[in-house]
């Protein structure tokens, strides 16, 4: 009779260990697809850094000409 639980316990402790495992593999497969957007968003923010002091200074020097006209 105990056994019979015990069995019963360890065959549905058995079913949820393979849905975790299963929805695991799910998560690591749909993140690994990510992987490529995240290398390209980086690779992106570096190309708008190196340009942000050049930006900057075009922004200042736009500011600076038209303050000029304020007077």
């Amino acid at each position: 009779m105990q056994a019979t639980k015990d069995l019963s316990n360890l065959e549905i402790d058995q079913q949820n260990v393979k849905k975790k495992v299963d929805k695991s593999d799910a998560l690591v497969k749909n993140l690994s697809g990510e992987s490529v957007r995240w290398q390209k968003s980086s690779a992106e923010f570096k190309d708008n850094m190196a340009c942000l002091t050049g930006d900057v200074l075009q922004a200042a020097a736009v500011l600076t000409y038209i303050g000029f006209f304020d007077h």
